[in-house]
C-alpha cells in the first residue's frame, strides 16, 4: 500500500513531454503513463482539533470499489466525534459521503473505509478527503469553526495501482455453486417484495459503503427510482439469472446473464454468510489504446457524434444506443431500455429525434485527454451542450442538455411579451401569431372556462385561481424554447401544452391539477386518477393521449384486464408519479382512473374528498402504510374488499 503522509505536495501534473504518451485501457484499470504527484492541502482556516490524522494508506488504486486505512490519534482526555468526508471526481461522475467515528480519549485507532471511484480511472482522477470534529474545533482567534480541520488531495497518477487480474476463477463444486445462487436468489426475492432492510443485509461492509454510501436508505432509492450511482436497476437485479461460479483470491465469484450482458457478483464470507462484496460487467469492449494528441481526439468526438446522428437517421438504433455511455443508459432517463429508445428515435413525429438529428456541432472544448470532452452544438438559435466520456476505449455521449440564456433561463419573460394573449375570467392565454391556437382561440377560451366552472361544481366551491396557459404549436418548439419534453406540463398556476391539428391535449386534465392543488398532495393514484376522471367526466376522451384511444376509463380497464396487464393495486398506491417509464403510464393512468371513479361513484365525493386530503404521497414505506390504514379507515372496508368491489364494478358495467 501507498504510504501517503502529510508533506503539503503542489501538483506537477502532465510535465515535459509525458503527455504524448499513451493510455493503455484493462477491463479494470486505466493504467496512465505520466508522471505526477501527489497533491495535499491543508484546511483552509487555521482550523485548531483536538484529533490529529496520523498517516493514511490507498490500497492500490482500481476501477470501482477502492479502500482507505487512517490512523486518528485523540490529544484529549475526553471522547471526540469525528466524520470523514470522501470524495472522488472522474469523468463518469462524482461520488461523496461521510463516515461517523467517537474518538474515545487519548485513543490511538485505524479507521478503514470503502468508497468508489466512478467509471475509468486516468492521471487527474481525483480522490479528496476532509476531517471534521463534530462542535469542538476553533479557529485562530478561538471562535467556533464548522470548517474541516485537515484535508487531503490525491491525483490517482501518482498512486500505485492494483495489477488486473486476468487469472480465470478456479472450479468449485456443485454444493459451493449452489450455496451463493441461493444466497443470490433471497437477496432477488428481498428486493422483489420491497424488503429492503432484509435485502441489506446480504452486502458485505464494503460494499454497503462503496454502492450505498453506507446507507440503507440510498440503496432503497437506487431500487425505488432508477439511480446511476448503484450498478444495477430493481428490474436489472431482479433479472440477473445465474450461469457458472467460480474461486478467485478468497471469494465465490457467480457469473450471471443480464439480457446480452454478463455482471460478475462477487461473494465474501461474512460470520456464516455468504454476503455480495462487488458487482461488475464482466464483457466489456477489448482493450484500445487512445492517442492523446488534443487534434486527434477532437476529430474523434466529432465523428463519434456524427455517427450518432448518422445512426439514427439511418435506422441503425443499436449503433446510436451504443454511443451513449453506460451511466446515460442506465439514467432515469433511459432506464436501461433500448426498445423504449429506440421506438422513440423510430417515430417520424418524435421531439427527440427531430432536435437529435438539427444539431449543429460547433466547438470542442474542455478536452480531458483520453477521458472527458465537451461538444457544443445549435438548434433553432438555442444552444446544446454534449458532455462526452471516453468508456471502453471509444467516446460515448454522456449527457445532452440545452442551455440555459443569460437571464437564467427565464422563457417565460423573454417570450410571453412576443405571444397573443388572450384574457378570460380565470385564464391567461399565450398563443404564437398564426398558430394554430391563435385561430381557434376563443374556441379554446370557452372550453377552458367551461372546464374550470364544471370542475368548481363538482368540489362545491368556486376558486379565484387565475390561470396562465402557453400553448406552442409543436413539441419541438416547446422544447427548445422551454427544455421540457412531453406534450403537457403544469407547475404552479401555469399550464403549458402543444395544441396544433394533429394534437390537443384534453383541456380539463392540467386544470383539473392546478386547481387541486390547495386540496393537498396525495398519491399518484389519487392525483393523477382524478384528473383523467373528471377529463371523462366533462366530455374529453380523457385516454387519448395514453394509449386508449376513444375508450372509456372502465372499457380501458376490462381490455387491460383481460390480458391480464394491471398493475397490483397495493403497489400502484404506491408510486409517487405517473408517466415516467417506469409507471407504466398505458396501464397506470386509466386503473388510477378507474378505481377513484369506482370511489367516487360507489360511495359517494365527500369521502373521495376526505381521502384526497388524508393521504400522503411519498415513497417512505412507513407513509405508505399509514396510506392504506386511513384509506381502510374512511372507507370503513379492507383494500381487499375495496379491490373486489372496483373489479366488480367495472367487469359488470360491460
Amino acid at each position: 500500500m501507498a504510504n501517503l503522509k502529510s508533506k503539503g505536495y503542489v501538483s506537477h501534473l502532465f510535465k515535459g513531454n509525458t503527455i504524448m504518451k499513451t493510455l493503455k485501457i484493462t477491463t479494470i484499470i486505466f493504467l496512465v503513463l505520466c508522471t505526477s504527484a501527489l497533491v495535499e492541502a491543508k484546511a483552509s482556516t487555521d482550523v485548531k482539533s483536538n484529533l490529529e490524522v496520523l498517516d493514511i494508506k490507498m490500497e492500490p488504486i482500481r476501477q470501482g470499489k477502492n479502500v482507505v486505512r487512517l490512523k486518528v490519534q485523540n490529544n484529549s482526555d475526553e471522547d471526540q466525534d469525528l466524520s470523514i468526508d470522501i470524495r472522488t471526481e472522474s469523468s463518469t461522475g462524482n461520488w461523496q459521503t461521510q463516515f461517523s467515528h467517537i474518538i474515545k480519549g487519548s485513543e490511538t485507532k485505524w479507521i478503514r473505509h470503502a468508497y468508489k471511484i466512478n467509471g475509468i480511472i486516468v492521471a487527474r482522477t481525483r480522490i479528496r478527503l476532509r476531517f471534521y470534529t463534530a462542535g469542538s474545533t476553533t479557529g485562530a482567534g478561538g471562535e467556533v469553526a464548522n470548517q474541516y480541520f485537515k484535508e487531503a488531495k490525491y491525483y490517482v497518477g501518482d498512486l500505485k495501482h492494483a495489477e488486473p487480474d486476468d487469472s480465470k476463477p478456479e472450479p468449485v463444486s456443485k454444493d459451493q455453486r449452489q450455496t451463493i445462487v441461493e444466497a443470490l436468489r433471497q437477496f432477488q426475492n428481498c428486493v422483489r417484495n420491497n424488503d429492503y432492510k432484509g435485502a441489506w443485509q446480504f452486502f458485505s461492509q464494503d460494499f454497503k459503503e462503496a454502492e450505498s454510501m453506507g446507507k440503507l436508505s440510498t440503496f432503497q432509492k437506487a431500487m425505488e427510482t432508477p439511480y446511476f450511482l448503484f450498478p444495477l436497476s430493481r428490474a436489472e437485479v431482479l433479472a440477473l439469472e445465474p450461469k457458472s461460479a467460480g474461486r478467485r483470491k478468497g471469494t465465490l465469484a457467480l457469473t450471471t446473464a443480464l439480457k446480452d450482458e454478463r455482471w460478475m457478483v462477487n461473494f465474501i464470507k461474512v460470520a456464516d454468510k455468504w454476503c455480495i462484496d462487488s458487482l461488475e460487467r464482466i464483457d466489456a469492449a477489448p482493450k484500445k489504446t487512445v492517442p492523446l494528441d488534443p487534434d486527434v481526439q477532437e476529430q474523434a468526438v466529432r465523428r463519434a457524434f456524427g455517427q450518432w446522428q448518422d445512426s439514427i437517421r439511418d435506422g441503425n438504433y443499436e449503433i446510436a444506443w451504443g454511443l451513449y455511455a453506460n451511466s446515460l443508459r442506465r439514467s432515469r432517463q433511459h432506464e436501461n431500455d433500448f426498445q423504449r429508445f429506440a421506438k422513440e428515435m423510430g417515430s417520424d413525429g418524435s421531439m427527440k429525434r427531430a432536435i437529435s438529428l438539427s444539431l449543429r456541432p460547433e466547438s470542442v472544448t474542455n478536452i480531458r485527454m483520453g477521458e472527458y470532452a465537451i461538444l457544443n452544438t445549435t438548434y433553432a438559435s438555442r444552444s446544446f451542450r454534449i458532455d462526452f466520456v471516453m468508456e471502453d476505449g471509444q467516446w460515448k455521449i454522456r449527457n445532452i442538455r440545452m442551455m440555459r440564456s443569460g437571464n437564467g433561463g427565464d422563457w417565460q419573460t423573454r417570450l410571453l411579451p412576443k405571444m397573443r394573449k388572450r384574457i378570460t375570467k380565470h385564464f391567461d392565454i399565450f398563443c404564437y401569431k398564426g398558430s394554430t391556437a391563435e385561430k381557434e382561440l376563443e374556441k379554446i377560451a370557452e372550453k377552458r372556462e367551461r372546464g374550470f366552472r364544471e370542475i368548481c361544481r363538482f368540489l362545491g366551491k368556486d376558486s379565484d385561481v387565475r390561470i396562465r396557459m402557453i400553448l406552442f404549436e409543436d413539441g419541438v418548439t416547446k422544447y427548445s424554447e422551454t427544455g421540457h419534453q412531453g406534450a403537457g406540463w403544469a407547475f404552479g398556476n401555469t399550464v403549458v401544452e402543444i395544441y396544433n391539428e394533429k394534437e390537443k391535449l384534453d383541456p380539463y386534465h392540467e386544470t383539473t391539477h392546478v386547481l387541486m392543488r390547495p386540496y393537498g398532495s396525495p398519491p399518484a393514484l389519487f392525483n393523477e386518477g382524478f384528473a383523467v376522471y373528471m377529463s371523462e367526466r366533462l366530455g374529453a376522451h380523457a385516454l387519448d393521449a395514453m394509449g386508449g384511444g376513444e375508450s372509456s376509463i372502465y372499457e380501458r380497464v376490462r381490455q387491460l384486464n383481460g390480458k391480464r396487464e394491471l398493475i397490483g393495486l397495493e403497489e400502484l398506491l404506491t408510486y409517487t408519479e405517473i408517466g415516467s417509464g417506469k409507471t407504466n403510464p398505458p396501464v397506470a393512468y386509466p386503473e388510477a382512473a378507474s378505481f377513484v371513479k369506482f370511489l367516487i361513484e360507489t360511495y359517494g365525493k365527500e369521502r373521495f374528498l376526505k381521502a384526497y386530503r388524508t393521504l400522503r404521497n411519498s415513497s417512505d414505506k412507513a407513509v405508505q402504510q399509514q396510506n392504506v390504514k386511513a384509506l381502510e379507515t374512511i372507507y370503513d372496508k379492507s383494500l381487499d374488499e375495496l379491490k373486489t368491489e372496483w373489479k366488480r364494478a367495472f367487469l359488470r358495467s360491460g
